[in-house]
């Protein structure tokens, strides 16, 4: 039914004989009218469901909701148009707001701590043997790369930890950023260069590249891959203009960018649900701080009984340094304040029907740390961080609320980290690797023959940062029950901690040596059951021979 009468209102036999304005307009006026009218009372022709009032309460459009009418757009449509305003108003609130600068440290402290680090653990593909020369090679050239900021940074100022701990910060800050990936030849190393360039380096002038669309400085395929990027990489365009430039192949890009939606070409900074409740709270501690101020500048009232300005005694005023009013009988009430300098042991003399009162300053009052700590737990939430962590402030919360903060940040920092280690990570290992076998500084066979050996050589332990137990005792209790009964191993606890078990498992062997050497005797540790009591030596007392106030956990190593 809609389909002809839309096909008979939009006939141009019809509107033909209008001029051309008016048949806009027309239309117009048929799209917001007709539509909507056709549209309440039709069918859809597929389900047969009637659209007469909203199904969802979200949808309805009574009075409450009348003036929330969001446009349908896009990722890239609701994205791209603000993503200027999103990026430097998230950069201010990093430059002068403690809870953002605290959030963003909070990201970069469990997701990349003092660094992810990489350990080859290449093995034969069908003997399953370590390859122990192979590894020990690629892990020498791979330390060398990273903790040499002339071979893996193309600025020369940084080691590969502070690299991951940059991406991590400008993630959360503008939403994403681009490793272009250079090689550069050097004596001492492998060639590989790593650069960052910022969102705010695209090109926004390019629409169209020899057919493909341009979004942003991305050029994309139909299906919306990227084919290259076009970036200003030798300047920032906020520094100097630079009218051309350059066009990277997507093979040589990593854009590292938490996408959202289907066909997102960009991030947005992570603060950006709860940029507006920061502002209003800083808006808002600024505002009480200031009349916080005012209240506590007056530091005391005279009160006087009678009519006219007096003021203090024309000697007491000179001795105190308090400027007095002019006359007694002037009717300016501003020249009647009197400001004094006070110090210690002062005893001011009043005339008669003058009394001084000391004034409470009722600023901040009782409702001011419950407000902050309500929006902090409103914007800790919005950040996927707890209220402890953004705040810094662990003094309101018991031992089980704090380990439970920790298993919500590690669920919440885990995932990221992980994306970051096969996205970012594996992508810049695999790379180094084809390019140290280029320069004959390693040496794989079959690596570019066959697929199962170019996958064996590529095998890496991945370390992130320890994370820290709130009860280690404990947890290395139940770590080394899950390994005896095959549910753990001990990679598995290692890289809990962030260590490497082979690198442990060697200090422990030289230490064993060492204490030899010297003489040194050390007892065996005796792990004793941490829920089991201690033994009574009263028996008959309590149950069973075990006092109750004996029956507390010990650990003893």
């Amino acid at each position: 039914m809609q389909t002809k009468l839309f096909a008979l209102l939009y006939n141009t036999k019809i509107l033909n004989k209008v001029s051309m304005a008016k048949r806009k307009l027309i239309r117009r006026l048929l799209d917001k009218t007709l539509w909507g009218l056709v549209k309440t009372f039709s069918w859809d022709e597929n389900i047969r469901t009637p659209y007469t009032t909203p199904h969802y309460d979200a949808a309805k459009r009574d009075k409450l909701n009348r003036d929330w009418r969001p446009a349908l757009t896009s990722a890239d449509q609701a994205i791209l148009g603000d993503l200027d305003s999103l990026i430097s108003r998230s950069r201010s609130m990093l430059r002068n707001e403690g809870v953002s600068r605290s959030s963003q440290n909070a990201y970069k402290r469990y997701v990349i701590g003092s660094g992810i680090t990489a350990k080859s653990t290449a093995r034969h593909p069908k003997t399953k043997k370590k390859l122990e020369v192979y590894n020990e090679i690629l892990d020498r050239e791979w330390r060398k790369w990273t903790q040499n900021p002339n071979l893996c940074d193309a600025e020369r100022t940084k080691i590969f930890e502070e690299k991951q701990a940059l991406w991590m910060n400008e993630e959360f800050a503008a939403g994403g950023l681009f490793i272009i990936m250079n090689y550069r030849p050097h004596e001492e190393g492998v060639g590989l260069v790593l650069q960052e360039v910022e969102y705010e380096q695209v090109d926004q002038t390019i629409r169209e590249y020899e057919g493909n669309k341009v979004r942003r400085g991305i050029e994309i395929d139909m299906f919306g891959a990227p084919v290259a990027y076009h970036l200003f990489t030798s300047t920032h365009p906020t520094e100097e203009w630079k009218k051309k430039s350059s066009r990277i192949l997507a093979e040589r890009v990593i854009h590292i960018f938490r996408q959202d939606r289907i066909r997102q070409k960009y991030g947005t900074p992570w603060m950006d649900a709860v940029m507006p409740a920061v502002r209003t709270l800083a808006m808002y501690e600024q505002f009480m701080s200031m009349k916080a101020r005012t209240e506590a500048a007056y530091h005391g009232v005279v009160e006087q009984t009678g009519e006219g300005g007096y003021g203090l005694p024309s000697e007491v005023a000179r001795q105190v340094g308090a400027a007095q009013a002019t006359s007694d009988t002037t009717t300016d009430t501003t020249t009647n304040n009197i400001e004094m300098r006070v110090q210690p042991g002062l005893f001011p003399v009043l005339r008669p029907g003058q009394q001084i009162k000391w004034p409470t300053p009722a600023t901040p009052n009782t409702m001011y740390g419950p407000f902050v700590t309500e929006q902090l737990k409103r914007i800790a939430a919005g950040v996927g961080m707890d209220l402890a962590t953004v705040s810094r402030w662990y003094g309101d919360t018991n031992f089980s609320a704090q380990k439970m903060a920790k298993l919500d940040v590690y669920a919440e920092t885990d995932p990221i980290q992980n994306v970051l280690i096969k996205k970012v990570l594996y992508r810049i290992r695999n790379t180094f690797i084809e390019m140290a076998l280029m320069e004959k500084r390693l040496k794989a066979v079959g690596y570019f023959e066959h697929d199962s050996w170019k996958e064996a050589y590529r095998s890496t332990n991945w370390q992130g940062p320890a994370k820290q137990s709130v009860e280690p005792l404990k947890d290395a209790m139940a770590s080394i029950k899950l390994q005896e009964a095959n549910l753990e191993s001990p990679d598995t606890y290692f890289n809990r901690r962030g260590e490497n078990r082979d690198d442990v498992y060697s200090e422990i062997q030289d230490a064993k040596e060492d204490r030899k050497a010297r003489g040194i005797e050390v007892e065996k540790p005796v792990v004793k059951n941490p829920n089991a009591p201690l033994p009574n030596k009263n028996k008959g007392e309590g149950t069973n021979g075990n006092d109750v106030k004996n029956n507390r956990r010990i650990f003893s190593l």
